[in-house]
């Protein structure tokens, strides 16, 4: 699993509002890759919140189409 650089900032400046940033690398630890016959989609969450979304709607543009 990758890191996730910077989501512990990110949620240490949302107070009341999601988990507690001391639980993320415990949360993360946890987490386990997608295995083949489940689906999901990796996002990278790079270049601000407009560059992310624009890479979700393609993303969900071609799941819907294959």
């Amino acid at each position: 699993m990758r890191s996730c650089c910077g989501a512990g900032s990110w949620l240490s400046q949302r107070p009341g509002h999601l988990t507690p940033a001391s639980l993320l690398t415990s949360q993360l630890e946890t987490l386990e890759e997608l295995q083949s016959d489940e689906s999901g989609l990796m996002i990278e969450s790079t270049g601000g919140i407009d560059a992310t979304v624009e890479r979700i709607r393609k993303l969900l543009v071609l799941s819907a189409v294959n």
